[in-house]
């Protein structure tokens, strides 16, 4: 079964490029233009990562990431960013991992195979 991949950008053309990066690799794709809107399509469909924006108007990748968590969600998030984040404001933060803009299309999917690997899958190969 795909995994199910919501995207969290203000600007369209970031959301289609992903958009079609991820579907391309097999992924389940949602989109969504900005953060107020995501929070509620979280509540009726629950992805297994979430692709976050920093900067967008009405709210910020960050008071998301805060609202999320006091609807005690613990989706996996992976920013999507110009800024630079160290580890210790990533782990302050509860993220996954980011990735700087512009990105290659090869970080992102192997992040993404890395946060959404099943570990009993890669197991059963040993």
């Amino acid at each position: 079964m795909a995994k199910l991949v919501l995207i969290i950008d203000d600007l369209c053309i970031m959301l289609d490029l992903v958009e079609y990066m991820l579907q391309m690799a097999g992924y389940e794709v949602m989109t969504v233009s900005d953060a107020l809107t995501a929070l509620a399509q979280i509540e009726t469909t629950s992805p297994d990562l979430i692709l976050l924006d920093v900067m967008m108007p009405s709210m910020s990748g960050y008071q998301f990431i805060a609202e999320l968590r006091e609807r005690h969600q613990t989706i996996p998030i992976v920013l999507l960013t110009v800024k630079e984040h160290t580890p210790e404001e990533m782990r302050q933060l509860g993220v996954a991992g980011y990735l700087r803009k512009p990105f290659h299309q090869i970080e992102l999917l192997s992040l993404l195979h890395e946060l959404l690997s099943d570990p009993q899958n890669s197991n059963a190969l040993c």
